[in-house]
Formats: structure tokens, sequence, C-alpha cells
């Protein structure tokens, strides 16, 4: 697809996501175009800029200037954003300027780096700018570094980023269909699953939808998980100390039922862990699991909880209720 196509469509989605009639089946929709195509979420970032600094140029012109149109144009840079670039991208060559316009931003932009972790793998990666990000277990992520924005794509997988502020440069991390932004913290992001995990360890981000919506902000302690897709979102405490935990090569579990355990250990080890249909997953766990070595985490699990770990021929390792003793 060009990069004109692709840029069209950037703006489509802007100004669709704007109208009061727009729900969940857009979203949804919304979504899905997101995910096909790394690009596009880069490119609906720079339609949402291209927006609000068109909306800058129109208030900042003289106030001497008495001619109707300025004056409407001042009153459209009020209204909501897509509803303001919606009126401007009526025609079709308001259209073609605009992503002209786009074209010539992007253009200017720096290249984005891509980085990934395997399986049982991290990584630290220091950005230009002197924030810190690391890494966990097979994880992919996407940074663009630009002049008045700080961008990362986190594609899958969890990291811990340590910012430094700059005021002038937000930073922003995009996340399935949660953008989240940060003034100078310490945050941990993990997507898995179809859900995204935010967790501060220092400081305030601000989590929300890609849309204009209100977002959610966060303070040391705070954790929200979100469900891909949907309007869910559930926010809980957790102690400051342990967002980074795993960074010590162990995660700690207070009153967590085994199906979320388990799926935490299979982002760790090659040999997917495996847990029998039935009332195992409603088990409770509460512990410190080692997440370097498998044999030692299932050691710790059914030393525990009543099942025992059975080696399958595939060499996957299974997991089932233990025999009760009469």
């Amino acid at each position: 697809m060009s990069p004109e196509r692709k840029l069209r469509d950037a703006v489509t989605w802007h100004v669709r996501l704007g109208s009061p009639d727009a729900g969940e089946a857009e979203f949804a929709e919304f979504a899905a175009w997101l995910e096909s195509d790394p690009q596009n979420r880069v490119l609906f970032d720079r339609v949402e800029d291209f927006d609000r600094r068109l909306a800058d140029a129109i208030v900042e012109q003289p106030q001497t200037d008495s001619s109707e149109s300025w004056r409407a144009l001042r009153q459209q840079s009020r209204a909501p954003s897509r509803i303001r670039l919606s009126k401007w991208v009526s025609g079709a060559a308001a259209m073609a300027a605009i992503l002209l316009i786009l074209f010539t931003l992007g253009t200017r932009a720096p290249p984005a780096v891509h980085y990934a972790t395997a399986v049982g793998q991290s990584r630290t990666v220091r950005l230009s700018d002197g924030s810190k990000v690391e890494m966990n277990t097979a994880t992919s992520m996407s940074v663009q570094m630009g002049s008045e924005k700080r961008y990362v794509i986190l594609d899958r997988g969890e990291a811990i980023f340590q910012i430094r502020p700059d005021r002038d440069r937000p930073f922003v991390v995009a996340v399935g269909d949660r953008q989240v932004r940060d003034v100078g913290t310490v945050f941990d992001i993990l997507r898995s699953s179809g859900e995204i995990t935010v967790a501060v360890a220092e400081g305030q981000v601000a989590v929300g939808p890609i849309s204009d919506a209100e977002p959610i902000i966060l303070g040391a302690g705070d954790r929200i998980r979100h469900t891909e897709g949907t309007n869910s979102s559930k926010r809980d405490r957790i102690d400051p100390k342990l967002v980074t935990a795993w960074r010590s090569g162990y995660m700690v579990y207070r009153n967590v039922p085994l199906g979320e355990v388990i799926d935490d250990l299979n982002r760790y080890f090659r040999l997917p862990i495996i847990v029998e249909p039935g009332e195992l997953f409603l088990l409770r766990f509460s512990g410190v699991l080692h997440i370097r070595d498998e044999a030692a985490a299932i050691a710790q699990l059914t030393g525990f909880l009543p099942i025992v770990a059975v080696r399958a021929s595939d060499g996957s390792i299974r997991l089932r209720a233990a025999e009760r003793k009469h």
C-alpha cells in the first residue's frame, strides 16, 4: 500500500473516532487496523499531532484580522480535535493538501529502531535522551526519538521504563489499544494474552485509549489491567518494590490463580507448562517463584499446592491434581 493511502486511512480513522456515533464496533475495527501494520500507529499519532498544530496556528493568528474566514477557523479550533479536522478534509483538494503536509512531516521524522529479546532473554536499551528501557523475556518494541516527541511501540512482552524528564518532549508508549504518557518516572508495561498491565514504581503516568478520551492517572503503587478491544480496565494497588521484581529473577505472588501464574511462567521457558482442565486453574498461590529456573519454579508450585508435575513425551510439563491420601 502506498504511503499516501496509509496516511489517508489514518486521517479517516482520526475523523471516525471523533464522531459521537462511534461505538465498540468502531474501536474494535480500529484496533485491528492498528495491529495490521506497525506503521499505522505511527501515522495515526502524526495525524493527531498535526491536528493540534493546526489548531495552534489558527488561534495564534493576529487578532486584528477581522475576516470571517479566520473567525470561523478560530471557532473550529476550539472544537473537539477530530471534528475540527473533519471540516478541513471535507474536500478532495483539502485532503490532498493535508496528506502532502503529513507526508512532509513524516519524511523529517527519524527512523524507528527495533529491539527484541528471545524467550528467556533480557536486555537493557539506553536511549539517546538518557532514558533506559529494560526488556524482559520474549519482548519486541520499536523506538523513535523525535525532536518533539519520544515514541515507543511495545508490540509484545514486558519492559521497565526509566524515563528522563523532558517537558518539551513527552515520552509516549503505545501498547495495543492503549497509550501511556510519562513525564519522568519508572513504570512497567506487560502485554500478554490479550491483556495490558501498567504498574508504576515511581512518579506518575497517564494511561488511556488512543482516542482523546480522558486518561487515567497512575501514581507509585498503582496498577491497571486492561483487556484489549474492550472498555474493561481494573485498577488496584501493588507494592512499588514489586513492580520491578522480575529484574532480580523472581516473581512475587499474593493469592493469585494458578492459571495466571502459569501464563507468566510460560513467557520465560521454551518448554510449556500445561494445566489440566478443571478446577486447578482456580487454585490460589502465594509465594516467590524463580523465573530463571523452570525446575525450581515447578518444585515450588508442587510444594505449596495439591498438584503434581508430569513430563510428557513432547517435553512439556503437565500439572494435574495430586491423589488424595486416605
